[in-house]
């Protein structure tokens, strides 16, 4: 038996209110199997049944355009509906239950050539390298490998960081000429990454705990919402 392919995308998107995958992001989708999990927030005294039946004949059509043009791009995909008072909850279940170990919040793009890679103390280089390689196989892209200390007695390990990021992607294929590193310093890395990230179109972070539900529903979703940033790619722990 083969094994399973190590990076698989949970994408959550609210099936009432979702807009179609734009190219750009279709593109970074394309090499790496994903599940499309469209769900509808229903009130706690309504049983997901009772919404299924109110609901699916116009939520399903949503989250199947989202599965077929993926897939019409060269994706794997596959997709789940879920009808639920709890939006953390059905996000934390989905990733286990669908063994997913990337969290992407979406964002339209329509053309990717820039990719800023925010690389963390606690984060796996060796990993976070992969599944960046694995998102930039099908496209040249510019990539920056940033690392924000909050003091310069950070610079030395945020180089040595970022410079194992970087060997780790040119040793994968990828064209030295095109991989770049940042060290800056900043008392509020997430602002920080965040400012870098609207000048770039897609963000890949690394998250060293097996849960990504904080990512779904805490400051950096809220923050991204209010931004001009493109597509973020969470990368979670080890499936293992």
């Amino acid at each position: 038996m083969s094994d399973p392919p190590p990076w698989k995308v949970l994408l959550p998107v609210r099936a009432l209110e979702s807009e179609p995958l734009t190219p750009g992001l279709l593109e970074l989708l394309a090499p790496i199997p994903a599940v499309v999990v469209g769900y509808h927030v229903s009130p706690e005294q309504t049983s997901p049944e009772q919404a299924r039946s109110q609901f699916e004949a116009r939520a399903r059509p949503a989250v199947d355009e989202m599965v077929a043009a993926a897939i019409e791009a060269g994706g794997t995909v596959e997709s789940r509906l879920v009808f639920t008072p709890s939006e953390r909850k059905t996000i934390d279940r989905m990733t286990t239950e669908a063994d997913c170990n990337v969290l992407l919040l979406p964002k339209p793009v329509d053309d990717v050539e820039r990719l800023l890679v925010a690389v963390r103390g606690e984060v796996n280089a060796d990993r976070l390298a992969d599944f960046v390689a694995t998102v930039a196989a099908n496209g040249d892209l510019e990539i920056t490998i940033l690392h924000v200390a909050r003091s310069d007695g950070g610079r030395d390990d945020g180089t040595r960081l970022t410079g194992a990021v970087a060997s780790a992607l040119v040793e994968s294929g990828l064209d030295p000429a095109a991989v770049h590193e940042s060290v800056v310093v900043d008392p509020s890395p997430l602002a920080k990454i965040l400012a870098e990230a609207e000048a770039h179109d897609a963000l890949i972070v690394g998250e060293s705990g097996r849960s990504l539900r904080s990512f779904a529903f805490g400051p950096l979703s809220e923050r991204i919402a209010n931004r001009s940033v493109g597509p973020v790619f969470v990368v979670g722990g080890d499936r293992g």
